[in-house]
């Protein structure tokens, strides 16, 4: 009864660990596809800004 219980615990830890990773996984991609957006849009308003300045 004691090993099933200890084995029952075990695996729960590992599951949330599982999905604890992929949770910081996802959220760094979507950091990462943020920070993309940002710079593309930068680059855009600097291209527009010199060829209005130009």
């Amino acid at each position: 009864m004691i090993i099933i219980i200890i084995i029952t615990i075990i695996i729960i830890i590992i599951i949330i660990i599982i999905i604890i990773i992929i949770f910081i996984f996802i959220t760094i991609i979507i950091i990462i596809i943020i920070i993309i957006i940002i710079i593309i849009i930068i680059i855009i308003i600097i291209i527009i800004v010199i060829i209005a300045v130009a």
